[in-house]
C-alpha cells in the first residue's frame, strides 16, 4: 500500500448560511472532493480513500464547510 499526503485544504471564508455545491471525483483508490460557493469560486479541495473510513471524512469534511446544495444540475 502506498501512503498518501493529503494537501492543505483552500479555504474561502463565507458568510454563515451561503449555500454551497460540492464535486466528487472518484478513482479506484481515492475520492477527491471539491467544495465551491454558488459562483464557482473554491471553498475546500480534499482527497480521500475510498474505503469506509474515507466515507465517513468526506461526510464529515462536507457538514464541516456548511450546507451543501442538494439539488443535481
Amino acid at each position: 500500500m502506498t501512503s498518501m499526503t493529503l494537501d492543505p485544504p483552500l479555504t474561502n471564508p463565507l458568510p454563515p448560511g451561503s449555500e454551497l455545491v460540492a464535486g466528487v471525483d472518484t478513482h479506484k483508490n481515492t475520492h477527491h472532493v471539491a467544495i465551491l460557493d454558488l459562483v464557482g469560486r473554491p471553498v475546500a479541495d480534499r482527497e480521500f480513500r475510498a474505503d469506509g473510513r474515507g466515507y465517513a471524512q468526506i461526510v464529515a469534511f462536507l457538514h464541516a464547510h456548511g450546507d451543501v446544495a442538494s439539488h443535481a444540475r
